[in-house]
């Protein structure tokens, strides 16, 4: 009971710190959140997520009437199915040991559900795709008439190719160039923030990235002019955008049927 009752204080501390996040209206707002028994549940979390997803061939999705364990499964999403996901949920039942990721489905023969993107029996305070205010809104940048909404991102690195421009806003109209990284070896660099527009440069489409390098040069530089490999006998670990996670998760490897 006591373990029981730290939980709630610590779940109720948590959500006055990182409900201070700002979404806009987009994905990533939450839109409710409960801290009592409901679907079978102890905790959960329901933010919007909009997105549209055609299934890969081969993949087998079951959909349930809801989130939590034990819940009743309705159908199976097939290979060539498109969805409509408007919610991501995650839940948490310290009780049971059973901590989840479900995101509210629509088809278009208009049959809607639950599926399940991700589960575990230790406990994690991480939501996932927006976890610690990932992709929360920063602020707005105009260079030359272009609106640049900045967006939080958490736990990634990148690798900036050779002869990169680090420049102090993002976009090449409007910006200036503070650093040029040298041409003889690549660099790896923290990634900050990045831009919910993109840029189309050279016949590459892209972000713009917020890096902080080893020196500590802090800039912005185009996303078509890195790469997620490795640089210095270091490997780096890029954190997909929430959307681009949940396609991965959906389109290329389904789930099992057990949850």
């Amino acid at each position: 009971m006591k373990q029981l009752i730290l939980f709630v204080l610590f779940m109720l501390f948590s959500e006055t710190i990182f409900s201070q996040n700002n979404y806009g209206n987009g994905n990533g707002m939450i839109l409710d959140d409960f801290l009592i028994p409901r679907s079978g549940g102890f905790y959960a979390k329901i933010r919007k997520h909009e997105q549209q997803i055609r299934l890969y061939d081969g993949v087998i999705i079951p959909v349930y009437e809801t989130h939590g364990k034990n819940s009743r499964e309705l159908f199976k999403l097939r290979g060539g199915d498109i969805i409509n996901v408007t919610q991501f949920v995650y839940y948490t039942d310290p009780i049971n040991e059973y901590y989840s990721g479900w995101v509210k489905i629509e088809t278009s023969n208009n049959k809607s559900g639950w599926v399940l993107v991700s589960s575990s029996n230790k406990y994690n305070i991480s939501d996932a795709f927006y976890d610690n205010g990932n992709w929360a809104i920063l602020e707005t940048i105009i260079t030359n008439n272009k609106k640049w909404t900045v967006r939080k991102i958490i736990n990634s690195h990148i690798v900036v190719n050779p002869r990169v421009n680090l420049r102090d806003k993002p976009g090449i109209s409007g910006s200036t160039v503070i650093y040029t990284y040298p041409d003889h070896n690549s660099s790896v660099v923290e990634v900050i923030s990045i831009t919910e527009e993109k840029d189309s440069i050279n016949g590459k489409t892209d972000r713009w990235l917020r890096i902080m390098d080893d020196q500590r040069r802090i800039g912005w530089v185009f996303g078509g002019e890195t790469n997620n490999g490795e640089a210095g006998g270091r490997r780096v670990k890029y954190r997909n955008l929430p959307e681009e996670e949940l396609e991965l998760i959906i389109r290329f490897y389904g789930l099992s049927s057990g949850h």
